[in-house]
């Protein structure tokens, strides 16, 4: 059983195989995107840090107005609508220092943003030992583990 497998296979890799080498193939200096340099994140938003804007990374909602004051989902836009990186910075602080009473995942989740936007806030205006602080602080309960 395992001789006809194995003969099997190995003639499907010699038949298959037969004018390969007549396939024109891209060089290792042809491939997509040869030449160009890789970026990192933060150099792809240099010029943020440079002009001090900001934008957050979850969409802002059109109608955040609409909510009231101190709840978390006017606070959380208040903060995400930000104009500058400092600017932001205080805000994110500020929403996390009023929501941090956990409740349900409603508020985890929104809270676990904040966190994450003020981290990234941080590393854009290139503070790293903040945003490295601010990544210890995660609360890390809720994930499932696999066994």
């Amino acid at each position: 059983m395992h001789r006809i497998l194995f003969l099997s296979v190995w003639a499907v890799c010699v038949v298959g195989s037969a004018g390969c080498d007549k396939l024109s193939l891209p060089q290792p200096n042809q491939a997509q995107g040869a030449g160009r340099s890789r970026r990192t994140p933060v150099a792809n938003h240099s010029d943020r840090t440079v002009t001090g804007g900001y934008q957050s990374l979850l969409p802002v909602r059109h109608d955040w107005k609409d909510f009231a004051p101190g709840t978390i989902t006017y606070d959380w836009n208040y903060a995400a609508s930000a104009g500058s990186l400092s600017e932001a910075a205080q805000r994110w602080q500020e929403y996390l220092r009023e929501h941090s009473e956990i409740q349900d995942g409603f508020s985890k989740h929104f809270y676990t943003a904040a966190q994450i936007e003020l981290m990234r806030v941080y590393y854009l205006m290139g503070q790293p030992a903040k945003g490295d602080a601010v990544m210890r602080e995660f609360d890390l309960s809720t994930l499932e583990r696999k066994r």
